[in-house]
This record gives structure tokens, C-alpha cells and sequence, in this order.
């Protein structure tokens, strides 16, 4: 389901031949990296998303360091999920993918600073993609231990560009 790849991998390796563009998002984490494996969440500002705001979610690492909540989540992935995951912990709110998927892929995420790629299934039967090509980047307040995850999402859809904080 997800596939990983070393901070160091170029952007350009992110543009895929499904439509999704990842290329830019990749660009401007590496670029907040300075000297670091890893970027804070504080080296980015909400401007850095212009495009992006509904397409993505901010989760934090629960301490048990084996699940997340998230902090924001999108209106496009809200709508794609059917649900909005602001403020919830992942495997209270989607138990059955959390214990199929997630928990494995968190704690493959957190063995080093990487990114994952993947394709994931669209809760939503509304009229838009069923498929969503979803990446996770790493971030660390510290610079080296992982605190947070950004998730960015693409598919082919007009984005509403509204942004749900918790």
C-alpha cells in the first residue's frame, strides 16, 4: 500500500504518471530542512501551502508512539473521507484501517526520517476520485525526533481551498 523513499530523493521523482504532483511539496520540505534530517512544523508557514490548504492534514505523534491525531485535516479530505478527522486520534476514529494498515506504517515511518507514498481508497461516494495518492513527510521539532506528520493528497478534483483547525 505505501511505498518509502530517503529525505534525499529528488523532487522531480514525485510527479506521477497518475496526475498526482507531488514535486513541489517535496521541494519546499527539503528546502526547510537547513543542516537538519528533518523540518519543524514551525519552519513552515500556511502561505507555503497556497493550493495545498484543502488537500492536506497535520497530525501529531500520540506519546505512546504508536498512533497520531490529527491537528487539521482539509475540506477536500473531508470530503473524500466522508468524515472530518480533526482533533481525532486515528485508531479511535477509523479502528479497522488503523489496526489493517496504519499501525504498521507508523511505525515504519518513525524507524527514520522518509517519506511514504501510496494509494488509498476514498471513504466518499460522492461524484470524485475513489483513489487518492496520499504522501506523508516526516517533521521534528528538534530536527531529529519525529513529532508530527504532514499529509498531502492529490487527485484530479477542483479543490475548495477551506482549511478545518482544531
Amino acid at each position: 500500500m505505501f511505498e518509502y523513499f530517503p529525505v534525499e530523493t529528488a523532487p522531480r521523482h514525485f510527479k506521477l504518471p497518475s496526475g498526482a504532483d507531488f514535486s513541489s511539496i517535496v521541494e519546499l520540505w527539503q528546502s526547510k530542512r537547513e543542516d537538519r534530517p528533518m523540518p519543524g512544523w514551525r519552519q513552515f508557514a500556511l502561505q507555503d501551502f497556497v493550493g495545498w490548504h484543502a488537500r492536506m492534514a497535520l497530525s501529531e505523534v500520540m506519546p505512546s508512539r504508536d498512533d497520531v491525531r490529527f491537528q487539521f485535516f482539509g475540506s477536500d479530505m473531508v470530503f473524500q473521507q466522508g468524515d472530518d478527522l480533526t482533533g481525532s486520534v486515528l485508531s479511535k476514529r477509523l479502528p479497522e484501517a488503523y489496526d489493517a494498515v496504519y499501525r504498521e506504517h507508523i511505525a515504519t515511518m518513525l524507524r527514520a526520517p522518509q517519506f511514504s507514498l501510496g494509494y488509498v481508497a476514498a471513504a466518499s461516494d460522492q461524484d470524485r476520485a475513489k483513489t487518492i495518492a496520499v504522501m506523508h513527510l516526516p517533521l521534528a521539532a528538534d530536527g531529529r525526533t519525529i513529532n508530527r506528520f504532514l499529509h498531502i493528497t492529490c487527485w484530479k478534483t477542483p479543490s475548495v481551498n477551506v482549511l478545518s483547525v482544531a
